[in-house]
């Protein structure tokens, strides 16, 4: 049985801030996340999957649920 990766909709929920706050933001969850940029890059592009704390803290920081993180 073959697995699928699991589909963010991280982009989308970055691309909701102001233009002008988009760096900011993303700066500010890296560091919640405790990752540097490059990860949460990899994690806004889909190639790698955050845990579930991390998704946890996501979600918290978008303010929403964590099912509303992920593409269905």
């Amino acid at each position: 049985m073959e697995h699928s990766k699991a589909e963010y909709r991280l982009r989308e929920l970055f691309g909701a801030f102001p233009s002008e706050t988009y760096m900011k933001n993303k700066r500010e969850l890296a560091k919640q996340l405790g990752v540097g940029m490059p990860q949460l890059d990899r994690f806004i592009r889909g190639e790698c999957d955050p845990s579930g704390t991390q998704l946890k803290i996501m979600a918290e920081f978008f303010e929403c649920s964590v099912d509303d993180l992920y593409k269905w």
